[in-house]
Order: structure tokens, then sequence, then C-alpha cells
């Protein structure tokens, strides 16, 4: 796997991680880039979208820095419990996110009020962590607790997976179970 990171513009500190070269892949859509559409139908911000095609092939071409992920050989799933169906919440109810496990596809399906896509994934991943509103910012972006660690969810073949991460600054995220 390759360091990918697509955005549309983005706050000073990552703008400046990504001029720094610490991603192999920097997509940005400032730079008017062919692989987003615009569908002016939406409201923006959320009318955004990335052409997954041609994403794969270029992440696939780039220069592999470091691996994003490491796997344990002998690692053993946990015991799970079923889940098959789960709705992540944010700010207000159009901006909520659902899945739903396809069993013959192997994935969760997204749903999502302004998507029109049909994305699937094998895995997805929710941390719990701390938000906040960053102080004397203009632009009222919000900050993320992304160091130190918390409570992890692993979604994954109709199955919950609770655990633990662990993050310092500058490293991967570490997961493991309770």
């Amino acid at each position: 796997f390759s360091e990918s990171y697509a955005h549309a513009g983005g706050s000073p500190e990552a703008l400046g991680r990504l001029a720094a070269g610490e991603m192999d892949l920097n997509i940005d859509e400032k730079k008017n880039d062919p692989r987003f559409l615009r569908d002016e139908n939406i409201a923006r911000p959320h009318n955004l979208f990335l052409l997954p095609d041609m994403v794969e092939e270029d992440i696939s071409l780039s220069e592999q820095k470091t691996p994003f992920f490491s796997y344990r050989e002998d690692w053993n799933a946990p015991q799970g419990e079923s889940q098959e169906r789960f709705t992540i919440s944010f700010s207000t109810r159009q901006h909520d996110v659902s899945y739903r496990y396809d069993t013959k596809k192997g994935c969760y399906k997204r749903k999502h009020a302004l998507e029109k896509t049909d994305l699937c994934f094998e895995n997805v991943i929710v941390l719990k962590t701390s938000i906040w509103l960053l102080e004397d910012d203009e632009k009222h972006r919000l900050g993320v607790k992304t160091t130190g660690e918390g409570g992890v969810f692993l979604f994954r073949d109709g199955m919950l997976y609770r655990g633990k991460w662990n993050r310092k600054e500058g490293e991967n995220f570490s997961f493991s179970d309770e």
C-alpha cells in the first residue's frame, strides 16, 4: 500500500504536512484535478466526488515509502458480535452515514443522504475520540484528537469487534483487541 491523501483544501497544518512530502500521493481538488467530479445539483461542499478508477490506478503507480498498514501473522480474531447494520451520527441527520452488510458481496454498503454512488467496504473502522471547534479559526474548522488512545470499532464480515486504538505523534495507528 502507498500512503495517499485525497482532499479539497485543508487546514494549514495538513497542507504543510502535504507540502513536506509526507504522503506518497497528494490528490488535491483545488488544482482542478480530473479525478474529482462536482455535481452542481447538490449543495456545496457535499457535492464533490472522487472517480475511483482513476484514483486506484494512480495509487497503484505511486512509489511506496512506508507501509500504511502492517499485520500480525499470528493474529486471531477476538469474539465479535453480529452487526449487519449501523449508523454513524454526525451533527445533523442529513450528515449521518449508514452501513448495511451485503452477504453476497461480502462488504458493507454505505448510504448517505447526499451521495448517489454505490460504495461497499470490507472493513469499516470507527475511532472513539474527541472533536472540538478550533479557537480563533475564521473558517470554523474542527480539531480531532488523533494521538493518545481510545476505543475502536471494527466492522468486518457482518460482525462488530471492539478494541482500542493507540497512536503517537508522527506514527501510524495501532489497533488491539480489549
